[in-house]
């Protein structure tokens, strides 16, 4: 039984390696409200009105990313998760692919990632169970320029276009009998040309 629950959380870690924050199946936990409650201020930007046309269909969210009067959610990659297993009656641990894989990976698949020009109102917000750890930053060729950027120094950047990909920790279901949360990490991509 150990082997098989081994082989199943491959399959899950697999999968989640080619294809999370991209679900368009429509599940309960992929679907999307439209309508945003509760969302803490990252930076201190103006408001900028998010409305549903703007939310693809099925995607996760977790964030909202506002500049030059434009709101985006970014693209979601897992980065690691710790979700509880009944049968075993213990934690499952899962990491998924670095970063820098993921996106050689998606250029290598002709995806655009989700895209901003930089302006005063530059701005993240995220839902309550979603913290902030830290950002990636990469240069326009890619190559990664800081693997423990912080998103407030966004206005810091020279002129150019950047990939950023910032990390954050989604909490997940709360274990009575162990008195202890699940979480999930994702990486949240997307592109911002500074002019």
């Amino acid at each position: 039984m150990r082997n098989i629950k081994g082989f199943v959380l491959a399959l899950i870690c697999i999968f989640a390696l080619t294809g999370c924050g991209r679900n368009d199946n429509g599940d309960e936990q992929s679907t999307v409200d439209t309508e945003i409650e509760s969302i803490s201020d990252v930076s201190n930007a103006g408001d900028v009105e998010v409305t549903e046309e703007i939310i693809e269909e099925g995607q996760k969210m977790l964030m909202t990313i506002t500049s030059n009067g434009e709101s985006i959610y970014p693209y979601l990659h897992l980065a690691y998760e710790k979700e509880w297993d009944e049968d075993e009656n213990g934690f499952i641990y899962c990491d998924g692919a670095d970063p820098t894989t993921v996106l050689y990976d998606l250029r290598a698949e002709s995806i655009s990632l989700p895209q901003l020009e930089y302006a005063d109102d530059f701005k993240v917000t995220m839902e309550n169970n979603v913290e902030m750890k830290y950002g990636f930053l990469y240069d326009e060729a890619m190559q990664q320029l800081d693997n423990d950027w912080d998103v407030l120094k966004v206005s810091e950047l020279d002129t150019g276009v950047y990939y950023i990909g910032l990390l954050v920790n989604e909490d997940g279901d709360f274990i009575e009998e162990v008195q202890e949360r699940g979480y999930v990490g994702w990486v949240c991509f997307f592109q911002l040309s500074i002019n």
